[in-house]
C-alpha cells in the first residue's frame, strides 16, 4: 500500500497483515511493516516501539 503522509516520498510502501487465530497462538508476525522514504525537513516521533 502506498503512504500518503506529509514528508514521506511517493515511492514508500507500507505492509499490514491479519494472521489466522491459529498463526496468532503458535507464531511471532509483524503486524505491519514498510520501506519508506523521507524527504529532508520531515520529523519523526514514536509513542511507543516494542522489541522482542
Amino acid at each position: 500500500m502506498k503512504c500518503n503522509e506529509t514528508g514521506v516520498l511517493k515511492k514508500s510502501e507500507v505492509y499490514f497483515s491479519s494472521p489466522s487465530q491459529t498463526a496468532k497462538k503458535i507464531y511471532f508476525y509483524p503486524v505491519s511493516a514498510g520501506h519508506f522514504f523521507a524527504s529532508r525537513d520531515i520529523t519523526l516521533f514514536a509513542k511507543t516501539i516494542t522489541v522482542f
